[in-house]
Order: structure tokens, then sequence, then C-alpha cells
């Protein structure tokens, strides 16, 4: 993962990720557990600028979330459904926190955005530190198909600014090549502003994510569902 990619589309990122319902995505991982834990201490991995803490909070959990971006955990610090949820800025790969959580969620691909393999065994190692006997890992990959569905040039629209994302895919990676212009203050004779940053996924089959816990995770595999058909979504337990 790089800091600064993330660092760059975080102004940018709740606009093309408006039409993702993180209510019925929580529901659905909610209604697959065999069990509930006992307590409603949440960790969100990956939690950008905390739209799924959002929908955590409403729902009466008590939150953390975690990003390698600060601008991502700024942007989120500034809602005040998130008035009261903890933020913690730290490369995944090398979470060390205080405590451990009822429910763990690395939501909406996080998952393929660790295109180094040795940092996701890392993520994969620890993160049963952080989880409470009985509580529960939920998290999702896109299927191979949605990746690859992905490699072509979109155009994002809104009123004050616009973003060209243009994908490359070349297994088993997808680039995504980002132009954003946004109007520009104080300059005369200088409408916009522009800027390109890159953003790299790792596509993972659901057999190589099962073969990699079962290597380096202690936590028992409970089940795995298609949402939507574009993402697996993954849910293990600690005993």
């Amino acid at each position: 993962m790089e800091k600064a990619s993330y660092d760059n589309i975080a102004a940018f990122y709740d606009s093309f990720t408006k039409e993702f319902d993180y209510s019925d995505y929580l529901r659905k991982c909610l209604e697959k557990l065999s069990k509930k834990p006992n307590g409603k201490l949440a960790l969100d991995c990956g939690c950008g600028t905390g739209n799924l803490l959002e929908i955590l909070e409403e729902n009466g959990f008590n939150c953390t979330g975690v990003d390698i971006s600060e601008e991502m955990l700024q942007k989120a610090s500034e809602k005040m459904a998130l008035k009261n949820t903890n933020f913690v800025c730290q490369n995944l790969s090398e979470l060390d926190l205080y405590g451990a959580y009822d429910y763990v969620f690395c939501s909406l691909d996080t998952i393929n955005h660790i295109v180094n393999k040795r940092e996701l065994r890392s993520f994969f190692k620890r993160i049963s530190n952080f989880i409470e006997p009985g509580g529960v890992f939920i998290f999702d990959i896109k299927t191979p198909e949605y990746i690859k569905s992905g490699a072509k040039t979109e155009l994002f629209e809104e009123e004050d600014k616009t973003l060209i994302w243009e994908g490359i895919f070349q297994k088993p990676y997808i680039s995504y090549r980002l132009i954003f212009f946004s109007p520009k203050e104080g300059k005369e004779n200088e409408c916009f502003r522009k800027f390109e940053t890159i953003i790299e996924e790792r596509c993972y089959s659901r057999e190589e994510i099962l073969s990699l816990m079962r290597e380096l995770s202690p936590l028992k595999y409970e089940k795995s569902f298609l949402y939507k058909k574009e993402r697996t979504v993954f849910i293990y337990r600690k005993k």
C-alpha cells in the first residue's frame, strides 16, 4: 500500500463509493453469523473515510478505525456520526493495537489493495491478536471477474470536481490511473487544478485466501458467501 496514493484521493473518495450500500453489506454479514459475539466492540481495518464505521455506530457498536492514510482519517473524523470513534493511522501489515475486539471488519476490497503478499501474510498473522475469544473477522475480496471488469475508462462528475478513472489489468494486478480536476482558488486565468495518482489492486482467488488463512492464522473458518456477484466475503471466528 502506498500511503501517498490514498492521501491524494481522500477528498474524492466518498464521491465514487456513494453507490455502495454499507447498511445492506453490514446486515448481510451479520445475518450470516452462526452466533453473534457477546460484545459490540468493532474494529474497521482500512476504514478510509469512515463509511462503514458510520453504519456500525448507528447500530450501537463502539468503534475504532485503522487506515494507512492520515488524510482519509481526517475526513472520517470530521463526520458528526463518528465524533466518539477512535482512529489509528497504521499500515495493516504492522498492526499493533491495545486491546481486542468482538468484530473486526476489513471491507470494500481492502485486502485487494494489499498487493504485496508478504504484507498480506503479516496482516493475517497479526489479526487474531486483536480479536476477543468468540469474536469474528469479516473481510472481503473482489471476485476475479469483478477485478477484470475494472479495466475500462470511467468519468465521475460532481458540481465542483471531475475524476477520470482508467483501469489496466495485467494479471494478477489491476492499476487505476486517476486524474482529478477541481476548481483552483485564488488564481486568475487558471480555472482548474489537475493532479494524477495511481492505485493498485491485486487479484486473489477464494482458494488462495483460504490457503493463506489456514497456514497463517489460528482463526477458525466459519463460512464464505458471494455478495452481489462482486465480492466474496469470508467469516472467521476466534475460539
